[in-house]
């Protein structure tokens, strides 16, 4: 028995397949590569009968944009939108929902006025007190920029592509629901030991390493540089009146908030009012002055040499040999810049890269070393049982591996086909022999209530995804839009 278990155990653990669509959008302010042929000037694609409206691009774009955003610890930019051709994802994700509600239509699937109206009455979105408020509903609309037609129209989509989804799921058979139980409750009684490693035996001398550094001296490359011309900008502190101070917190009050979230008052945000104020004043003296360097009234009076890692060159896009840069931060004032040379990565020579080198080759070493001291510990070292361990097993080593080391164990275990294995650590390794396995089947009726329904998402997330690669090749697509981003 624990010879098939072990044989199959890797088909017992259930590839997750996992599907992502992005669904991003912010306002679009231009357009990027837009074919704007007559019959295209309102659409940004058209799969079979069904157009996509430049509006509802815009829409997709604007909710995945926002939702971005909204779960980003750091400022969710344009820029970084553009970087990861949201653009293309939204109509991506747009010409999916087309393909399906094409392939709906031939179906006759279809959602009447009564079903939107329904949808709409029920919704707790438009409902004060428990009950639908049709004022609610016509605000909510204003705010999302939305007439009750486009919302309506959108919805009635919705509920095609639920009915469509409904219509063609599938249940998981229970041949399927009990190989992915037998992954989960399946327990393996483990013995294990613990083999250390001597690093101090791995040596090497100055020939290993050059032959070393020959055959991999490619990866040892000196760093990008920018040679600039440069003009700092000192910063101002003058005396700012409080009414220029409170004039300011009134535009950008929003912005000064307590540890609570709450807007703090004038008072309380006097000191961060100031210092915001000083450097939107001296931005816009940098600004000046940068006006005044590409005119030719002022020189640059500074040399600079930079590689990727200075704060300058990551703020600095998109630049240009010859060309000024706009100011950026610098220690407390603002730097004008303009690119002069670049000096692309060259190859280290020896004697440069002979430390970089030295610490890759003692690293490979030692990885080798350690898989040769587990390898040759195999049925050779004392053992000790630490009971039944599953997928979801605390830590029983009783301090003998950290939690995160566990955690490695059982991934490695539960993955592998052998009764008998290491884990590489690094100045150890662990050595297991899987002595009787079992299932548990204590488990609840919940729990394996909760794997089915995983399962059944698994599989009709699957045949969605292949059912659209097969409509694809029936509806004709056409796109208009052709990417390049948002600006």
């Amino acid at each position: 028995m624990i010879n098939w278990m072990q044989k199959h155990k890797k088909s017992l653990i259930p590839t997750v397949w996992i599907s992502t669509i992005a669904f991003v959008g912010a306002g679009f302010v231009g357009w990027g590569a837009y074919d704007l042929n007559k019959s295209r000037s309102t659409s940004v694609a058209k799969v079979g009968d069904t157009a996509i409206s430049i509006k509802e691009f815009q829409n997709k774009y604007s909710e995945v944009y926002n939702y971005l955003k909204s779960i980003t610890d750091v400022n969710f930019t344009d820029e970084q939108a553009k970087k990861m051709h949201l653009d293309e994802m939204a109509i991506n994700a747009l010409i999916q929902d087309a393909i399906l509600l094409n392939f709906a239509k031939d179906l006759g699937i279809n959602a009447s006025d009564e079903e939107v109206a329904r949808e709409i009455i029920n919704s707790d979105n438009f409902k004060t007190d428990g009950k639908f408020s049709k004022k609610l509903y016509e605000n909510a609309m204003k705010n999302a920029g939305l007439s009750q037609n486009e919302y309506e129209k959108e919805l009635k989509k919705v509920i095609i592509l639920d009915k469509l989804k409904k219509a063609i799921s599938i249940k998981p058979n229970a041949d399927d629901i009990e190989m992915l139980a037998a992954s989960e409750f399946m327990q393996d009684k483990v013995e294990i030991a613990i083999v250390d490693q001597n690093v101090s035996t791995i040596t090497f001398n100055d020939n290993e390493l050059k032959d070393f550094w020959e055959k991999n001296k490619s990866k040892y490359l000196t760093q990008k540089t920018y040679e600039m011309d440069a003009y700092f900008v000192e910063p101002e502190n003058k005396n700012v009146d409080e009414k220029t101070l409170r004039e300011f917190f009134e535009k950008n009050r929003d912005l000064y908030r307590n540890e609570n979230d709450k807007l703090m008052s004038f008072e309380e945000a006097n000191a961060s009012v100031l210092n915001d104020y000083l450097a939107d004043f001296n931005k816009d003296e940098a600004i000046k002055k940068y006006l005044d360097v590409k005119k030719g009234k002022i020189f640059t009076n500074e040399k600079l040499v930079l590689n990727d890692n200075d704060e300058i060159i990551k703020n600095l896009q998109n630049m240009k040999i010859g060309e000024f840069n706009k100011p950026v931060k610098y220690k407390n004032g603002n730097l004008i810049t303009k690119l002069t040379k670049i000096n692309e990565p060259q190859i280290m020579e020896f004697d440069a890269a002979k430390n970089l080198a030295g610490s890759d080759l003692f690293k490979a070493k030692k990885a080798e070393d350690l898989k040769k001291l587990a390898e040759n510990s195999l049925g050779k070292v004392a053992m000790k049982d630490i009971g039944f361990v599953s997928k979801a097993s605390e830590n029983t080593t009783n301090g003998i591996l950290s939690n995160e080391e566990f955690a490695k164990f059982i991934g490695s275990l539960f993955a592998s086909d052998k009764q008998d294995g290491y884990v590489l650590y690094d100045n150890k390794a662990l050595i297991y022999k899987i002595t009787s396995q079992t299932l548990d089947n204590s488990m609840s009726s919940n729990y394996i209530s909760a794997l089915e329904s995983s399962l059944s998402k698994l599989i009709n997330t699957k045949l969605q995804e292949d059912l659209i690669s097969v409509l694809q090749k029936r509806y004709e697509i056409q796109r208009y839009y052709k990417g390049g981003g948002v600006e």
